[in-house]
């Protein structure tokens, strides 16, 4: 999938004039940067702490958003952190805040409201019936998670919908559940066609940030759509075989 997309971006984004990278002047700007500051040093020590504490959650059972927003407080304090300002904490994206707040929302409201199991028995099984070949059930897979993606837009979303119902789906083809899961996290997360479907889209548009516009976005997108469909379709069918899980 990255190679693919690598691709894609060669081949859409053209540079309009010749890319010349001057060795000696990158070594030149490399040393005036100087030696590690005080302030640098304090935010590896911290983003350490944080990714410890993360891979250790089995351990302490802090949840990780506890943690990220502890050490966000502590990278703030006077003379441990002064590395967060008022400056940067009026800066926080809250309409990204909330907009993730309802996205992951989405997928508890789907199970204690009934949708999810009314997509899953009302519109999918009656749609479509358990497919014998693992090929048909990553077409299905694919499509399922693609159109989802499209209407809720949030690929945490999506996820917690979709993610179950395909894993149920796939039961009686008596394969692992691994296949139709990590079948429809590619179809989510590698897919999207405007900014608001994939969160480091959405983060990186617009001119104050990466400076990619909604039409630079669809221009991608509408081609990385291919790109998924050989992925999940093929690349992985192929590689499930390989390695003996299908």
């Amino acid at each position: 999938m990255t190679l693919l997309t690598m691709g894609l971006i060669f081949l859409l984004f053209r540079p309009k004039n010749k890319i010349v990278i001057n060795k000696e002047e990158v070594v030149l700007k490399s040393k005036s940067l100087g030696k590690m500051t005080q302030k640098e040093i304090r935010v590896i020590v911290w983003l350490v702490i944080a990714i410890v504490l993360w891979m250790t959650y089995s351990l302490h059972g802090i949840d990780p958003g506890w943690i990220t927003l502890l050490v966000a407080v502590c990278m703030s304090l006077p003379i441990v952190g002064e590395v967060i300002t008022p400056k940067a904490w009026s800066e926080v994206p809250v309409p990204t805040l909330v907009f993730l707040t309802a996205a992951l929302a989405i997928s508890k409201v789907g199970a204690e409201s009934g949708m999810t199991d009314w997509l899953f028995n009302d519109v999918i099984q009656k749609m479509i019936s358990t497919p014998q070949s693992i090929f048909v059930l990553a077409l299905v897979i694919f499509v399922v998670a693609v159109v989802c993606h499209m209407v809720l837009g949030s690929c945490i979303a999506v996820m917690g919908l979709v993610c179950p119902l395909m894993v149920t789906y796939a039961t009686e083809m008596n394969i692992s559940p691994l296949i139709p899961a990590f079948m429809t996290y590619t179809a989510i997360y590698a897919h999207y066609l405007f900014p608001h479907h994939n969160l480091p889209i959405l983060v990186g548009s617009g001119e104050d940030n990466g400076g990619d516009s909604t039409r630079e976005t669809l221009r991608m997108g509408l081609p990385l759509t291919i790109a998924v469909f050989v992925v999940v379709c093929l690349v992985e069918v192929g590689w499930f075989k390989v390695i003996g899980l299908y």
